[in-house]
């Protein structure tokens, strides 16, 4: 018993010593950090051949004209989108260890045939945010699975991306592609994933597959994924299978001039007795900025509304055109009303039209003594005060017939 348990005591031993060395070793993994002046390094490669796998190297924005071959497990991180130039000879940045992660790089100026702006020869690694341009292949996978490649574009290139020789089982989805050939692949490789809701590389609402400029097909139910032409095969360069899932913007159609939806008055023409006041308003189909006129002299206006009102107390006698204007970037909408506003009559005092009749009298004699409120209408003397006694005195006499108003 006691021979048995000794035993196996060194192999644990053994076993919590890698477990330390692995440990210290995520515990020392380094950043090293390239700029274009004032850091420890101004070439990415050389920070590159400095570093030891695991290392972090992170490069700060500008330009960078060299060849960068990852050749240790790393993390190649861009800050600013820096661009890495080849200026037309060999590949830009080839990684060639497994298990690397490049990010948030510019990359274009290959070579020509065979050479790419993203030269993978690299298992187990990942590639996003990336832009490759004008290159002869944007992205080249060569004896390359396991590798998952998102949020990257290439564009402006022969080839957009390229998959050959035994490279499997990498993952590809929300890339943008516009090339003159966008891709070629001979593997079995995966080119969407499932419907997922969240922002993609067009600002779409989902993700699942990847944008391509030449997809013709044709988007069903709105949700900004291709719903026919499936898969998409890059006119055959994908040899199996292929995007399920491609992108594509969703157009919105022209919302043309706002409208007028709704207004009030809901007749062209009113009327009102001078000091009565009027309400005007509209809604409208659109956010627009509505102006006001009357006789075509600005009274009033508002920004960024869907309705409006205009309100006036103090309209003369006589016509008034009023007229809203809505407008916006789409165009210009108006809506005139013509408004009657007539003078009161002396005399008609409760508004039927009628001077003097028995209703007019009960209201001067009301208003003689402080019940209710009078205005020029009760004046009838001309002296400038309102329902005194003389205009009570006329106000009888018109009633019975004595005088005239």
């Amino acid at each position: 018993m006691n021979k048995s348990y000794g035993g196996r005591v060194p192999g644990l031993a053994i076993g919590i010593t890698l477990l330390g060395l692995l440990l210290a070793g995520i515990a020392n993994a380094a950043t090293l950090t390239v700029c274009e002046s004032g850091c420890a390094y101004s070439s990415i490669q050389a920070a590159i051949d400095t570093s030891s796998s695991g290392d972090t190297v992170q490069v700060q924005s500008g330009t960078y004209y060299e060849n960068v071959n990852v050749n240790k497990q790393l993390t190649l991180r861009g800050i600013g989108m820096p661009v890495v130039d080849a200026s037309g000879s060999g590949s830009v940045i080839t990684l060639s260890a497994d298990g690397i992660r490049l990010e948030g790089f510019t990359v274009n100026g290959s070579g020509d045939f065979p050479e790419a702006g993203i030269n993978v020869a690299s298992n187990n690694s990942i590639l996003s945010g990336n832009n490759a341009s004008n290159n002869y292949y944007c992205i080249y996978l060569d004896y390359s699975s396991n590798n998952t490649l998102s949020d990257n574009t290439a564009s402006n290139s022969y080839y957009g991306i390229r998959l050959s020789d035994s490279s499997n089982n990498n993952t590809i989805y929300n890339n943008y592609f516009s090339n003159t050939k966008n891709a070629f692949d001979d593997g079995n490789n995966l080119w969407n994933i499932p419907k997922t809701s969240g922002t993609n590389i067009i600002n779409g609402a989902f993700s699942g597959g990847n944008f391509w400029n030449d997809y013709a097909g044709n988007d069903t139910d709105g949700d900004g994924l291709g719903d026919t032409m499936l898969p998409y095969n890059s006119s055959g360069g994908i040899a199996n299978g292929g995007d399920y899932r491609p992108l594509i913007h969703i157009i919105s159609p022209d919302p043309g001039a706002p409208d007028i939806a709704s207004f009030n008055p809901p007749t062209p023409t009113v009327t009102n007795k001078v000091s009565e006041s009027r309400i005007f308003n509209i809604t409208a189909n659109q956010t627009v900025n509505v102006t006001w006129f009357i006789n075509g002299t600005k009274v009033f206006n508002e920004t960024d509304v869907t309705a409006s009102s205009y309100i006036n107390t103090s309209a003369a006698g006589g016509a008034w055109n009023v007229t809203a204007t809505a407008s916006n970037a789409n165009g210009t909408t108006s809506l005139e009303w013509t408004w009657i506003v007539t003078e009161n009559l002396k005399g008609d005092l409760n508004g039927n039209g009628q001077l003097a009749d028995a209703g007019d009298l009960v209201l001067m004699k009301r208003a003689s003594i402080g019940e209710i409120s009078a205005d020029s209408r009760y004046d009838l003397n001309n002296n400038g005060q309102f329902a005194d006694a003389g205009d009570l005195v006329l106000m009888k006499r018109a009633s019975i017939g004595e005088i005239n108003l």
